[in-house]
């Protein structure tokens, strides 16, 4: 059987994330709850406007709920901008570019899916040099998290690639 398409997740699977994603909903979510890491943990995956609202939502309801969720995910989305771009860690993890080198020299499409924004996406793409139609053939930035409220990609790894998927 031949694999046309393998879908990779971004932060912890193909990009070093270090725990930056829960430290930036940490902090983004500081203003208006302390939660345990492991209520964040609980919601890593998620497309971040849902993690912040199931975080938040244990400490606020109504019109209070709805406009910290949005405070706190512009909060997280700058945050994690500029790590993306600025912080010296940032890079593949390895044996991810070689993966997906060797991916594509068997005619596999290599596709990146992440419950993050485009923003964010477009900010670890810009910073690693990751382009369309080089590095990658195709990215989603949550569009398909949001088409169904639940996480559609695959995490599609060799068990020669080297990757493995990062836990909180």
């Amino acid at each position: 059987m031949t694999t046309l398409l393998s879908v990779f997740d971004v932060a912890g699977t193909t990009v070093k994330d270090d725990d930056a994603v829960a430290k930036a909903l940490l902090e983004a979510v500081a203003e208006w709850a302390t939660p345990h890491p492991s209520q964040i943990c609980a919601v890593m995956g998620l497309p971040k406007p849902i993690a912040i609202r199931r975080v938040l939502s244990e400490e606020l309801t109504g019109p209070e709920l709805e406009v910290a969720v949005a405070r706190a995910h512009e909060a997280f989305e700058d945050g994690m901008v500029e790590h993306y771009l600025s912080h010296p860690d940032v890079a593949p993890i390895d044996g991810t570019e070689e993966a997906f080198a060797r991916l594509q020299g068997s005619g596999c499409l290599v596709a990146l899916d992440t419950g993050f924004s485009r923003r964010i996406l477009n900010a670890i793409l810009e910073r690693l040099g990751w382009h369309e139609g080089g590095t990658i053939d195709l990215s989603t930035g949550g569009v398909l998290t949001q088409l169904s409220g639940s996480v559609l990609s695959a995490d599609v790894l060799t068990s020669t690639s080297g990757l493995t998927e990062q836990t909180c």
